[in-house]
């Protein structure tokens, strides 16, 4: 059995709803093969007219397409459904409609003979007829203007009227094919069959007559073939089809009969004749008793009492008409039909077409000047009181105009209200074609954009605080439509911040928002101050004046972002703090939050000239912070967490950690727990490994853990080659003053301990090539070469710590003089522990005659050489007369290591002077 699925088609969007049940199956007696593929389309189809979009996915998944057509067609619903949403803009609406037909040319082109051809060329027409651009027909129709819209308007009626033609002819040969067949095969046909094809008969006829219409009234005014096919139009409805004169039983057929008569009979100057038939829709409606089909037909109404008052305005009848339009006006909205702004611009519109034609005597027909909807100015008046009512019927009155103003030039014999209609259409022009780029268009909200700027540069005197609001509020706009982002933020937050209460101020604040935080996405100019100082303030204004709403909380993240890029820290971290615990980066705020304590402390002004204790308390409040951001992070983690999530967590530890290991706080046993904790996912994230590595070592070489240190240096290596050598020196550097510290306090075990570890970090330095060492300085590498050979001497190997010496580049190491001093004592001091004691008691000896006296490389220089004359078995006296010298020049000997030494070499030469004079 063949089953019935309702589609509800709308016509002509705007002013004419039909809705038409069609009973999509086919029979034998049509001479073509039943196919289902139609069955579903109209079930489809009837789903998305009724908007039960859920329903519509949901059946599609539950029914994979039969086959190739069945599969088109389901991808041009799809586009359908984008096309017909609130939020897609008129060029994306245009680009599906387009997509949606070539679909279904491309359907018929390939199955001429299948069922669906004569469903697909009906709904092509629609596409051109209703759901392309709806609007370019009310502007024609609804408010009679005569603009850009016209052309648009003509191009898609014809091209509907002859797709509509092709159809009517393939209708024709199905009636024939019927007519054709024997009894018996036609009482095999399904009733429901017949009627689909005589319901399809029908529908056809209707949207034919009005594409007709359209392309008539599209046409110039001077074109005889347009006053022929009004006349055509005319005869068929009244006369030969008769529509006008149908029983209520098909009220609809009858009114788009009726109101189709009015506009021709009209246009035709047929006036009373007009008029009769638009009486006779009101009249038609009023019999109508069931309450669904008179809303299906109160548009209609509604235009046939619009023309009503059209004809007593072509007839001359001025006060009457304007009398008329105020009738409506009370009488549509008592009656609760009044269809909002569309409705209040129809008669807006008509209003000045009356005020129009009181002044048309002053007029030459053929004058240009005639057809300006900016001209006679006192007309506008009807327009200026519509656009007083707020934003929305300001932007909607733009938006008609944008085609009917695009050839108007800006005059100085302009009113106000008349430049601003100028700028506002030449914005909504640009708009409705984004984002595709039309160069005429742009050039033209150029030329508008000058003048925009000279308005707001000498304001007049005379602009109250509503119409400069609106002038900042078109400039801003403009300014971003031509690519002046930054300027349009700053036109926009001007107007927020010096009319708060205007009606555009709240969508001011969120254009400045987000142009600035669109621009901010972009890498490229992520860095700008100026765009970023625009985007604080665009977003500061929009968290004071919309806090509540859900866009205003999401910028709450962005602009701590955008203060800490800033370097306002503390600000940052404030506002990372306030961030929703909603919000959907409430953990990166917490990083951030964090990341900004973390950086104040560091480098603030903290180390610089605020009290320590004051700088203790500022480290513990952020550890505090830090400690907490990671409870909440890691608690948000599971074994579902994303990659990205435990980055996050990675990188919150290693904030914690890098707090820690602060010299004011100086917890780096708590820092090492911290990252042992964390370790597993710090592992699995690549990026996090090379930070983890440096902050683990920093924190060994804070507590001495030298060997655990080096391993860790090891494993750095290869994920961090770029840091590794600094690391490495740093450490290598901790290890010096370490043993410097222990030869201090003469331990000279934990010299060699320390050491042997040094020595071992030194070697693994200079291995491979010195992959280590690849991105440090000339002086760097100097340093840790001689302090290697330094620590390979603490270690007791001399001979490889002399040859380590005399490898290092001599040439290189007179640049510095300190370092020539460092590796002469090292060089000496090997050359002393080698018993090579002549070469090193003058190496010793021309440093500390070259050196600022008492310094520390003069002591180890005067050290070195007794301890070469000792050796030698120099004069002992002498010996121990220049240490008492010494003793009295400088009773603390330069420091407890040397005076340990001297103490040694002292006891040691007075023994040796006895022992000389016993054998005397």
């Amino acid at each position: 059995m063949n089953r019935y699925y309702p589609i509800y088609i709308r016509y002509v969007t705007g002013f004419v709803w039909a809705w038409i049940s069609i009973l999509p199956a086919y029979g034998q007696a049509i001479s073509i093969e039943d196919d289902s593929n139609l069955n579903e389309a109209a079930f489809r189809e009837g789903l998305r007219q009724r908007g039960l979009i859920d329903w519509l996915e949901q059946y599609c998944q539950d029914r994979p397409p039969a086959d190739e057509v069945e599969k088109a067609l389901r991808r041009r619903e799809i586009l359908l459904v984008e096309a017909e949403q609130s939020s897609t803009p008129l060029w994306r609406r245009k680009e599906l409609i387009d997509e949606a037909g070539r679909i279904l040319l491309s359907v018929m082109e390939r199955h001429p003979q299948h069922p669906v051809r004569l469903f697909g060329r009906f709904e092509f027409a629609r596409d051109l007829l209703e759901r392309r651009d709806p609007a370019a027909f009310d502007a024609v129709v609804l408010y009679e203007l005569f603009g850009r819209d016209r052309a648009e308007v003509h191009d898609l009626s014809t091209r509907a009227r002859a797709a509509l033609e092709i159809l009517r002819r393939d209708i024709g040969a199905a009636w024939d094919t019927v007519e054709l067949s024997t009894w018996e095969d036609r009482g095999a046909v399904a009733a429901t069959d017949l009627r689909w094809l005589e319901n399809l008969d029908r529908q056809t006829a209707i949207l034919c007559v009005w594409a007709e219409l359209l392309e008539a009234l599209s046409a110039e005014d001077t074109d005889l073939a347009r006053r022929q096919s009004l006349r055509k139009l005319l005869e068929q409805v009244t006369r030969r089809q008769a529509w006008t004169s149908l029983p209520i039983e098909h009220a609809d057929l009858c009114c788009h009969g009726l109101v189709v008569a009015t506009l021709a009979a009209r246009c035709l100057g047929l006036l009373e004749e007009a008029n009769e038939y638009a009486r006779q829709i009101v009249s038609t409606m009023r019999q109508v008793a069931n309450p669904l089909d008179r809303e299906r037909l109160r548009r209609t109404v509604f235009i046939g009492v619009v023309e009503q008052v059209r004809v007593l305005r072509d007839g001359g009848r001025l006060d009457e008409a304007a009398r008329a339009v105020e009738q409506v006006k009370e009488y549509w909205m008592q009656s609760g039909q009044y269809g909002g702004l569309q409705d209040e611009l129809v008669l807006a519109f008509l209003e000045r077409s009356i005020s129009v034609a009181r002044g048309a005597k002053v007029l030459a027909p053929d004058d240009e000047g005639s057809r300006s909807i900016l001209e006679p100015a006192d007309a506008l008046s009807p327009l200026k009181r519509l656009a007083d009512r707020g934003p929305a019927a300001r932007d909607r009155l733009y938006a008609t105009l944008a085609g009917e103003l695009a050839a108007e030039s800006w005059l100085p014999t302009h009113s106000s209200f008349q430049h601003r209609l100028l700028a506002g259409a030449a914005v909504a022009d640009v708009l409705r074609h984004r984002p595709v780029r039309n160069p005429d268009v742009e050039n033209r909200l150029l030329t508008i954009l000058s003048e925009l700027e000279k308005v707001v540069e000498h304001w007049s005197e005379d602009f109250g605080v509503a119409e400069r609001g609106e002038w900042l509020f078109l400039l801003g706009r403009s300014q971003y439509l031509v690519d002046r982002p930054l300027s349009a933020i700053q036109t926009l937050a001007r107007l927020a911040e010096q009319y708060p209460d205007h009606d555009r101020t709240m969508i001011a604040v969120e254009q400045a928002a987000a142009i600035a935080s669109e621009r901010l996405r972009d890498s490229a100019v992520q860095d700008d101050p100026a765009l970023r100082e625009a985007f604080i303030l665009a977003a500061g204004l929009y968290r004071r004046l919309i806090p509540d709403s859900p866009a205003s909380r999401q910028m709450q993240y962005y602009l701590a972002l955008a203060l800490e890029r800033k370097g306002q820290l503390i600000e940052a971290a404030t506002q990372y703090a306030a961030v929703p615990a909603d919000d959907l980066n409430r953990l990166s705020a917490w990083l951030g939050q964090v990341r900004c304590l973390r950086n104040a402390l560091r480098h603030g002004p903290a180390h610089q000239s605020v009290a320590r204790e004051q700088v203790r308390q500022q480290a513990e409040q952020a550890l505090q912070v830090a400690f907490v951001a990671r409870g909440e992070v890691r608690a948000a983690l599971s074994e579902a967490a994303t990659d990205e999530e435990r980055y996050l967590y990675g990188q919150v530890v290693l904030v914690l950690a890098d707090l820690l290991t602060d010299p004011v706080l100086a917890r780096y046993s708590e820092a090492l727990e911290v990252l042992d904790e964390a370790d597993a996912v710090v592992q699995a994230c690549p990026d996090l490994l090379g930070p983890a590595l440096r902050m683990r070592i920093l924190a060994l070489q804070h507590l001495q853990r030298w060997g655990p240190a080096n391993v860790n240096v090891r494993r750095l290596r290869p994920v961090d080659p770029d840091n590794v050598g600094s690391v490495a020196a740093s450490l290598f550097d901790a290890m010096h003053e370490a043993i410097v510290a222990a030869e201090d306090d003469g331990d000279e075990a934990e010299v060699r301990r320390i050491s042997g570890e040094a020595a071992a970090l030194g070697d693994m330095l200079l291995e491979n090539d010195g992959v280590f060492l690849k991105n440090l300085n000339d002086r760097e590498t100097l340093i840790v070469c001689i302090w290697r050979a330094w620590v390979l001497l603490r270690s007791d190997r001399a001979a490889e710590a002399v040859e380590a010496f005399e490898s290092i580049d001599t040439a290189k190491l007179s640049m510095y003089e300190d370092l020539k001093i460092e590796y002469s004592l090292g060089w000496a001091e090997g050359q002393l522990a080698m018993g090579r004691y002549e070469p090193a008691r003058d190496a010793f000896n021309k440093i500390w005659l070259n050196t600022p006296e008492r310094s520390l490389a003069w002591w180890r220089s005067y050290v070195g050489s007794l301890q070469c004359h000792t050796a030698l078995g120099n004069d002992p006296q002498r010996i121990v007369q220049s240490i008492q010298q010494q003793k009295y020049l400088a009773p603390d000997l330069g420091a407890p290591r040397w005076k340990r030494a001297l103490a040694q070499i002292e006891n040691a030469n007075r023994e040796r002077a006895q022992s000389v004079g016993n054998t005397r």
